[in-house]
């Protein structure tokens, strides 16, 4: 007995210092190369400050809207793809907590009970119980248990990074929701302003019709320009009630329900504040969604890890103690085993597992750096963009002051009969397209400017 014990004992060190030998573990993360800074700049007084979580000032406050924050405060707390996101979390906070208690003994209690014999003469009924716990308990040697906890551990803080970038996309989309829908009212004022000048126009022009000064012609032309601007309010409209429907449904409402009643508003929201670039190397930390790739890879990795050490043999030790009552008799006893489980031949199915995520983890390096490379592409298109949208509204606004001068000057010359109607009717039409591309130039540039607070990472607080 003493001889078998020792060979057993020398059996399991030898096994335990061959798993000691072999690692699991493995390679770190590695480190990305970015550019040292943005190949596109801004002015100063440009955008708004970056904030992080728990700061009390946000970006999109920089708009100073407060219709356009309660909409944004309503978002955060009922958007469905959010509240989608942190369930998900609970589920991923969940899963540590199995995989913590992999690393923990178990217990499992057990009653059984033999009624015996019953006699048939009215003899008394031989019976009897045991009862007692089972327990178990892997050593986990390879360390597969280990790695699959740091694995769930990797998972919970993507999770977590996930709800965060969640609310930075749908803040984003909230914002531009509502500069559409402040677009679409702007345009509904400036057509109606439009329609008012043309009616001036028409009216000069029948006037002088009337007076045989000007021909039927310039009548119809002024008519049909009427005519064509009065044609536009429907879709105005509707990309008006599109918006505002939008906007419902990402705080969680019915599309009816109407979240925005500032359908007077008829301006773009202003933008004010400066904007903290940085270099390309804060988008590691300062990027959810490239943080939470990182996590996903590392969590990939530590998975590689766990399905190496299945490769190897595993102790465990199970137990019992158990009571055995009965009529005569009762008995306590207590065994304790050691279980070493050797993988021998599979057919390399353990093989394949552990290659197939090794493969995995390259996939969400791949992944991590695509994340990467698309956070830096989405900053410098916002910069040009900026930078494009601000030199073309400093272009028509000058643009715009000058037609309104020559306008009025071409109309004066008409009532006069000294400039023919084209001339009125082209100044005309200039002077509109002006307005309209400065509103629509002030819409692109505030959207413009909340793509790129989000593209750097900007967040609710």
């Amino acid at each position: 007995m003493t001889r078998q014990f020792s060979l057993c004992a020398l059996f399991l060190t030898s096994v335990l210092s061959g798993c000691a030998s072999l690692s699991v573990t493995d390679a770190p993360i590695p480190e990305l190369s970015v550019e040292p800074s943005f190949e596109n700049g801004l002015e100063a007084d440009i955008g708004a400050p970056l904030k992080s979580i728990g700061e009390s000032a946000l970006w999109y406050e920089n708009y100073n809207d407060p219709k356009l924050n309660a909409i944004v405060e309503r978002a955060r707390t009922n958007n469905l793809s959010i509240t989608g996101a942190i369930e998900r979390l609970e589920i991923a906070r969940a899963q540590l907590g199995i995989s913590e208690t992999i690393l923990m003994p178990s217990l499992d209690g057990f009653f059984n009970t033999n009624l015996g014999a019953v006699s048939l003469g009215g003899g008394d009924v031989s019976a009897d119980a045991t009862a007692g716990v089972t327990g178990t308990f892997d050593l986990d040697i390879a360390g597969g248990n280990k790695s699959r906890r740091d694995a769930a551990l990797a998972s919970l803080n993507a999770a977590s990074l996930n709800v965060e970038d969640i609310q930075r996309l749908i803040i984003e989309t909230v914002v531009l929701e509502y500069i559409t829908l402040r677009r679409a009212g702007t345009r509904l004022a400036l057509l109606d302003e439009t329609l008012d000048l043309q009616r001036q126009t028409l009216e000069i022009v029948d006037a002088r019709f009337r007076a045989g000064l000007s021909p039927a012609l310039d009548v119809d032309r002024a008519a049909a320009d009427l005519a064509r601007s009065t044609g536009q309010r429907g879709l105005f409209e509707a990309a008006l009630k599109d918006a505002a429907y939008s906007l419902s449904v990402l705080s969680g409402d019915p599309p009816s329900s109407r979240v925005y009643d500032g359908e007077s508003d008829v301006t773009i929201p202003s933008f004010s504040g400066t904007v903290e670039l940085g270099v390309p190397a804060d988008l590691l930390r300062q990027r959810a969604d490239v943080r939470q790739a990182e996590a996903e890879l590392l969590a990939a990795s530590e998975l590689i890890g766990a399905e190496r050490a299945d490769l190897l043999p595993s102790l465990r030790l199970p137990g019992t103690l158990s009571a055995l009552g009965g009529d005569t008799r009762e008995v306590v006893s207590l065994s304790l085993a050691a279980l070493i489980d050797i993988p021998i031949f599979d057919f390399g199915r353990r093989k394949l597992e552990v290659e197939a995520q090794e493969a995995r983890a390259q996939l969400a390096l791949t992944e991590y750096k695509a994340v990467l490379l698309q956070a830096q592409a989405e900053v410098e298109t916002a910069l040009v963009t900026v930078r494009a949208l601000e030199q073309r509204r400093t272009a028509l606004e000058s643009a715009g002051e000058r037609s309104q001068s020559a306008y009025n000057q071409l109309e004066a010359l008409y009532r006069e009969g000294l400039a023919g109607f084209i001339d009125i009717l082209d100044g005309q039409r200039t002077l509109i397209q002006i307005r309209e591309q400065i509103v629509e130039t002030d819409a692109d540039l505030a959207s413009a400017l909340a793509q790129l607070n989000s593209a750097l990472g900007g967040i609710s607080g």
